[in-house]
Order: C-alpha cells, then structure tokens, then sequence
C-alpha cells in the first residue's frame, strides 16, 4: 500500500512531545517545525523540517515516545508511513537508507553537542554533576545502555562522589527495568511495539490477546498502561464489540482524565455509540473529538459521520 498523504492546516499539530505513534513522516510539502528542550538552558529550540526529510522515525521504529513536538507553521502536505511501510520501503532502497543515516547523524550531533554544552556550561562546571546528569538523561530517554555506562564511570571516577547515592539507586532501577523485561520475554509476553504493529496490519485479535497478556504482567511500566488500555479500547472497536470498546474507553476517561490521546479516545466513543444506535451519546463525542483531533484522515471521517447523524434526525 502506497503511503497516506495528509494534509495539515496552519498552527495544527502531526504529534505533541510525549505522544506515540505507530507512524514515520515525510514532508511533502510547506513548514513544519520540531522543538524540544535544551538540555543546558531548558529553553526551547526550534528546528525546521526539509522537504523530503523525513521525521518521527525514532519514536515509530523503537517504540518510544517522542521527544520533541512537530508544530506545522504553514498549510502542508506529510506522506504518513506505517511502520511496516517505512519497512518495506526503505528495505529496497539504498539512497533511502542512506539519507536516513544522515539525519539520524543530524540528530544524534544535536544530542551530542547539548550533552557537551551540559557539562561545559558554568552550571554544570562541575565534571562530577555532569557525568550524574549525562546517565540521567540517558535514563530518561529509555536508552539503558548509554545511561548505565556514563554511571559506571561515575563510580569509576567518583567512588565516594556526592552523588554516589543517586547513582546507585538509578542503576538499581535500571537492573529491575531490565529484569521485568528479560521476564517478559522469557514468558513470551509481547511488546507494546509488537502489538501496534500487529494492529497496523489489522491483526487485531493476535493484537487484542498480546495487550491483554501484556497488561497484567509487571513489565509493563506506570507510563505504559494508559496507551495500552486505550489500544485494548481500540482493538474490541475493530472486532464490533462496540459495547465492550465503549465500556473500556469510559473506564479510561474516568482513570486518566488527561490522557493524552483525549481525542482519538472521544473518536473512538463516537462511533461505538453510533455502531450501538445511541445517536446522542454519538454525536456528543464525535462533536468533541471533531475539536480536538490531530489526525486529519480521523477529523475527517468524525465529520462525515456527524453530518450523516444530523440528517438522519433530519429524515
């Protein structure tokens, strides 16, 4: 399947910092921007997208959040991959492969320089809160490894160091994060990663089943459960069972009243509503959602529907 192209109004959002997605971007065209904070003066930065530059990609292909916020700055056109997509597509093309590793280079200098300018800075002349600070981030950013090795050296260096203590209770998180998720895999226990791509090509029931086993076990993190009850929501939806999905997403909105994917929530309300003859309670959510949604292709369809409803009380 070729890839969607979606068109963003000026001033929309693709994605929020902190969001997921199952999706990688490329700009077609007009502007959009990406910012994130600086790690030295926690201010925030702006980068411009180039047409043809891809975006999102780490947060799709690793499953993580994403770290920055993709602001559109003018009317523009994004070619929307699915993660089995950008597959596909960049398994089968060199320049392609090539280009991304540019980017990622871009990125991965930008990271690199604000760490350095971190322990440079005069508030962090300090070399010792530097290092601490690095594995924090490191940590932060779900990268064990990168975060593990900068505490590693601290003890090294630091063996009787001010923060000895937080260290060593960072790398204790780290070795218990690290064991629930050996666990996980011992006991074939699915990823979150796994069951989005499982929904992707419409394997909902596989899907279903994975997010079920996953829920209950204790890998899954604090930050986690909230995208996987709603993805449990989702998955009952796609195999009609509308009052089940509406029973999950009502238990969701009371659990997590800010729950940042509020809109695709209220979306998914709608329709179970609809798909279970309630017209009020259908045209209340996808009204609401229609305000709130970030997904074009989703705002759209919520339109539709409502116009349908009102003539249908109309008939």
């Amino acid at each position: 399947m070729p890839p969607k192209a979606v068109t963003y109004n000026s001033n929309s959002i693709v994605y929020f910092k902190g969001d997921r997605s199952g999706y990688v971007y490329v700009l077609k065209s007009g502007q959009i921007s990406l910012s994130y904070t600086d790690l030295q003066t926690g201010q925030e930065v702006h980068d411009l997208i180039k047409t043809g530059e891809f975006f999102g990609v780490k947060a799709a292909l690793g499953g993580y959040i994403h770290d920055e916020t993709a602001t559109v700055l003018v009317e523009s056109q994004v070619l929307q991959f699915s993660v089995a997509e950008f597959e596909e597509l960049v398994s089968r093309n060199k320049r392609l492969i090539s280009k991304m590793l540019r980017v990622f280079s871009t990125q991965l200098r930008r990271i690199h320089n604000q760490v350095q300018d971190l322990m440079a800075s005069e508030t962090s002349a300090d070399p010792e809160l530097g290092l601490f600070e690095v594995g924090r981030y490191y940590q932060k950013e779900g990268d064990p490894l990168k975060a593990r090795a900068a505490f590693e050296k601290y003890l090294s260096y630091y063996p009787r160091g001010t923060y000895v203590a937080g260290v060593q209770k960072a790398m204790n998180e780290l070795t218990t994060s690290s064991s629930k998720r050996q666990t996980a895999l011992e006991e074939d226990i699915p990823s979150l990663f796994i069951c989005r791509k499982k929904m992707d090509r419409g394997e909902y029931q596989d899907a279903y089943k994975g997010l079920s086993l996953l829920y209950r076990h204790p890998s899954l993190t604090d930050e986690e459960k909230p995208e996987t009850e709603m993805l449990l929501g989702i998955c009952l939806f796609q195999l009609n069972m509308f009052k089940d999905a509406a029973a999950q997403f009502t238990s969701l909105v009371k659990k997590y009243p800010r729950h940042g994917q509020l809109d695709v929530i209220c979306y998914y309300l709608g329709l179970s509503y609809r798909e279970m003859g309630d017209r009020e309670k259908a045209l209340g959510f996808l009204t609401k959602s229609v305000t709130m949604l970030r997904d074009n292709q989703k705002k759209g369809r919520a339109s539709e529907i409502l116009q349908e409803l009102k003539a249908e009380a109309h008939v």
